[in-house]
Order: C-alpha cells, then structure tokens, then sequence
C-alpha cells in the first residue's frame, strides 16, 4: 500500500462508518433475538390489538433474520479489521517517512493531517509563521508523492522485467 495524500482521514472516517453500522447491526442482532426469546403472555391485552398479517412475525422467519443479522455483524465486524490493518500499515508508512523528515516537518505532518488542525492552528501552536509551516507542509507532500511515484516506478519495473522474460 503506498503512503497516499489524505489518505489517512479518508481511512479514519470509513473505520468511523464501519463502527456505527456495526453498532447499528448488533442492535438490531440483540432486538431480534429479545423479540424471539420467550415471551410473556399475561403482557399482551388483546382488547386493543387488530389483527394484521404484516405485524406478526413466524418463528421460522425470526430465526432467518437472525441469521442475516448475524452475517451482516460478522461482515462489518470482519471490513473494521481490514480497516485497521490498512491504518496500522498507513501508520507504518508515516514512520518510514519519519526517517526522511526533519523533527519539524513531523510535526507539522501529524498535526495537520492526523490531529486535523489548520496550518493555522499549527503555525500558531509551533510559534512559526503560517507562510513557513505552509512551506514546510508543502515539501512534506511532495516527499509523500514523491515516494509514491517511486513505488509506481519500483512496481512498473517488475511488470516489465517480469514480462520480458515470458
């Protein structure tokens, strides 16, 4: 995975998407089985209850949603880990970046785009002028470019080298 721009709060925002669907699912999950669990007859006044085909559920139909419910958790459950396998992996390229980059430079990077504050912000919080830590994230940008175009370029060597020799 190559270290991409803005890539990082594109990643923390669909693990943020991927949790509350998957809150949402394991609560619907939990409703499902209360509303197959048993049930208490002396609860229900009949008097005030119309009958109405679509409001009762079997318990065939129960235990199928149910199923589905319980699929759909493991697969949110299962797209959240993969999410934070690329974070960690996202995270393993910043530190590599790290070595490349000055003290200043990181944390001009981490706390504009991880911490997301305004170069503003950080400008203020380093005590620097603004136009300087916009400088200074400019060539922070262009190193992150520049090593993706050098991956592309390692990884378009091997297609070539590898097609060459079929």
């Amino acid at each position: 995975m190559e270290l991409e721009y803005k890539q990082y709060k594109d990643l923390e925002r669909k693990i943020l998407d991927a949790k509350m669907n998957l809150r949402v699912a394991e609560a619907e999950l939990k409703r499902l089985v209360k509303l197959a669990g048993p049930r208490d007859v002396k609860a229900i006044d009949y008097s005030k209850i119309l009958f109405n085909s679509q409001l009762y559920i079997t318990d065939k139909d129960i235990i199928n949603k149910i199923i589905l419910c319980k699929q759909r958790v493991d697969a949110w459950s299962e797209y959240l880990a993969d999410l934070e396998h690329a974070k960690d992996i996202y995270i393993y390229g910043i530190e590599r970046l790290r070595e490349t980059c000055k003290s200043l430079e990181m944390d001009v990077f981490y706390r504009h785009h991880i911490e997301r504050k305004s170069l503003n912000q950080v400008a203020q919080e380093l005590q620097y002028d603004y136009p300087y830590i916009r400088r200074i994230n400019s060539r922070i940008i262009a190193k992150i470019k520049s090593q993706e175009i050098e991956a592309l370029q390692k990884t378009h060597k091997k297609h070539t080298v590898f097609s060459k020799s079929l």
